[in-house]
This record gives structure tokens, sequence and C-alpha cells, in this order.
């Protein structure tokens, strides 16, 4: 439900990520300090861990995204 111009912060934790990824919308700021984004260890097709459709003007800060580097590089 975040909006235009709007901070999300994730707390430092890990966060497990199906093949479906995050979806970011245009205009945010990720506050990702100490967060991983851990991928599905079983996932069978390569993808992104944050995915949008033309989206602009997203900064992200911080964070580690982590899995599937045996798959993808």
């Amino acid at each position: 439900d975040a909006r235009d111009g709007d901070t999300v912060v994730f707390p430092p934790m890990v966060y497990h990520l199906d093949e479906s990824g995050l979806r970011v919308k245009s205009g945010l700021t990720l506050s990702m300090y100490g967060a991983v984004f851990r991928l599905d260890e079983h996932r069978k097709n390569d993808g992104a861990a944050f995915v949008g459709r033309d989206v602009s003007r997203v900064r992200f800060h911080g964070g580690k995204i982590v899995g599937r580097n045996d798959a993808w590089a």
C-alpha cells in the first residue's frame, strides 16, 4: 500500500522470496539495512528478487540478496 514518495523500511531479518519476487512501485525508497532477501532454494526459473512494470525513481538502500548462484550467476 506504499505510495509515491514513501519510504518502506525492512527491519534487519531474513525475508524468504518465492519465484514471484517482491513487487516494487515507482517513487519508492526501500530502506533495507541489515535485511537479507533469500530466494526460494526450490525455484526452477531464474527470476528477480524485486519486480515491477514501468517502474521509475526507486531507490534501494542496503540489503543483501542470497540464493541460487549455483544455478544463475
